[in-house]
Order: C-alpha cells, then sequence, then structure tokens
C-alpha cells in the first residue's frame, strides 16, 4: 500500500525534502512507518528519544487526525493515507 509522508519544520530541512512516498505492507502500523524515516530519511535522533520512543516533541497526523487521539505508535496504516510530521514550535 502507498503512503504519503509531508515533513515539515527542520524535520524537512534534515530529510532535503517536502513528501516521502513509501511503500508499505498491509498490517503496517505507525510504529512501522517511523522505524522506517527514522533509518532511511533522518537521523534517528530527529524522531526518536533514547529509548526509540517518539518524541514527545514530534506531532503525528494521519489523514489530519492527531494519533495521540487513535491508537499512538499501533495505529494502523491503510493505502493512500497522508502522514503528517510536524514538530511543535516553542517560543519564549
Amino acid at each position: 500500500m502507498k503512503i504519503k509522508i509531508k515533513l515539515y519544520g527542520d524535520l524537512k530541512e534534515k530529510s532535503n525534502k517536502n513528501e516521502i512516498e513509501l511503500v508499505m505492507p498491509e498490517g503496517a502500523k505507525m510504529k512501522d512507518l517511523i522505524d522506517i524515516i527514522s533509518k532511511d530519511y533522518l537521523d534517528k535522533e530527529a524522531l526518536l528519544d533514547s529509548s526509540g520512543k517518539l518524541k514527545s516533541t514530534i506531532i503525528v497526523l494521519l489523514n489530519g487526525k492527531n494519533i495521540d487521539f487513535i491508537d499512538k505508535l499501533e495505529t494502523k496504516l491503510s493505502n493512500g493515507d497522508l502522514i503528517s510530521l510536524v514538530p511543535a514550535v516553542f517560543g519564549g
């Protein structure tokens, strides 16, 4: 199944890409996609903390909905999904 990933902020700069298209196997979950992106397109530290969990400063949207309100990294993916990876911006 085809999945499109849009990168924003410093994630876009670090990967030198606005979008990534991946072909994922049926039954793939968000954690599988994050693993591939963190290995093949970004430094692992860009998305994951030292324990391998998604950083709290990264917002992941699945078709415009925050995965924190679905099944987090266990969220199942479907053909044609649009994933947005957005770094949270802090200011002061």
